[in-house]
């Protein structure tokens, strides 16, 4: 196994064996494999345990090796990781954001050209009425 908690897990006889042990669920032994660890908290019950079983434990094999873990590999630039609904690889991210930048831009142009013609409608009808715009 390639963690402590999966090595504890298979000493056991695997995830159902130690859950019964524990008895705790099938689920709560899964996530400890998938996450590497059994939270400090259930260590004394798994030495119990053990000890009950005959199992070989220390409390010392709880802890991961001194080995620092080692970084997963930086993906390429046209496969970041992009959160949309839920995280997925989206190809050609840089490729759709410069389109999203084009069209912020267009919007952009688009509004200054909308407050201009407010600001002209506003002026033009005060120059009908001769009186200032009413405060909102």
């Amino acid at each position: 196994m390639a963690n402590k908690a999966g090595e504890i897990i298979a000493r056991f006889g695997g995830q159902s064996a130690l859950a019964r042990s524990l008895g705790v669920n099938q689920s709560t032994v899964q996530h400890w494999a998938k996450t590497g660890q059994i939270p400090s908290w259930r260590r004394e019950q798994v030495l119990r345990a053990a000890q009950a079983r005959g199992i070989s434990l220390g409390s010392g094999e709880f802890l991961a090796s001194a080995a620092p873990p080692q970084a997963p590999p930086a993906p390429a630039a046209s496969q970041v990781a992009v959160t949309h609904g839920r995280v997925d690889f989206i190809p050609n991210v840089d490729v759709q954001i410069g389109q999203l930048r084009d069209e912020i831009g267009q919007l952009r142009t688009l509004l200054e050209k909308l407050v201009d013609e407010v600001a002209a409608l506003r002026g033009a009808r005060e120059g009908e009425d001769g009186d200032p715009p009413h405060p909102r």
